[in-house]
């Protein structure tokens, strides 16, 4: 928090530095990906057995099974695959090139543009790397579905934010086709830090689950909070993905 904060005040005394500005955002995912580590950890116990008797999010989402370890690795590369999306994003934006082709989902006209300035390279890169993440998704979520029945909780994870994904590249082209309107461009940031919690979550949970750690069970302590916490779960819905 203190870094982002020390950050903040580079961005504006940099004016808007498009190496600073992706600096800023790239903290602040950061951040929010060691939320959400820290959030399906306290969730886990180790090989000893110890628990700490709470109720367990993956037991309330039915995650059972342990997951291959191919998996694991892939929801991970899919996890850093979406940051590097958002960063290529954040700095072509700060470069200026949001609006660098009008068109959508070519490039004036072309599906490999003319590459004759700096944002119009950010653009291509960034409409390339969304290509990429996405096929990585596709993968990911064949070998999610697959795993359905026995990973519950994973695969609703990675249903999550593969359905944001596509609602983001959808606000991608009204970014484009609406001239940077204010509410696509705010959707397209709350969009990419669903996608990137939702894939860090995943990725965590599967290695938890693949190197044998063993979700707490439920237990009746009659701790009201633990039961609202898990209630808060179900009602949020990271099971409403599917």
């Amino acid at each position: 928090v203190l870094i982002q904060g020390w950050l903040g005040k580079l961005v504006v005394e940099g004016g808007l530095s498009p190496a600073m500005v992706t600096a800023h955002l790239a903290n602040a995912m950061l951040l929010a990906g060691v939320l959400v580590v820290l959030a399906v950890n306290s969730f886990f116990f180790g090989n000893d057995g110890a628990s700490d008797g709470r109720a367990s999010l993956t037991d309330r989402i039915g995650d059972e099974a342990v997951l291959p370890g191919s998996t694991a690795r892939l929801a991970t590369v899919a996890a850093g695959a979406s940051l590097f999306l958002i960063l290529t994003g954040a700095y072509m934006r700060a470069m200026g090139g949001a609006l660098v082709f009008l068109d959508w989902p070519l490039m004036n006209s072309r599906l490999i543009p003319s590459l004759n300035s700096i944002p119009a390279a950010a653009q291509f890169t960034h409409r390339v790397v969304t290509v990429a993440v996405g096929v990585v998704l596709v993968v990911l979520f064949s070998k999610a579905s697959k795993a359905r029945n026995v990973s519950p909780g994973f695969y609703r994870l990675i249903a999550l934010a593969s359905y944001a994904f596509l609602a983001q590249a959808a606000i991608g082209a009204a970014n484009v086709l609406t001239r940077l309107a204010p509410w696509a461009r705010s959707l397209h940031v709350v969009l990419a830090t669903v996608v990137w919690g939702a894939l860090v979550g995943a990725a965590r949970l599967a290695q938890l689950r693949a190197s044998g750690r063993t979700p707490l069970i439920q237990q009746d302590s009659g701790d009201e909070s633990v039961q609202e916490a898990a209630a808060m779960v179900e009602t949020v819905g990271v099971g409403e993905a599917s």
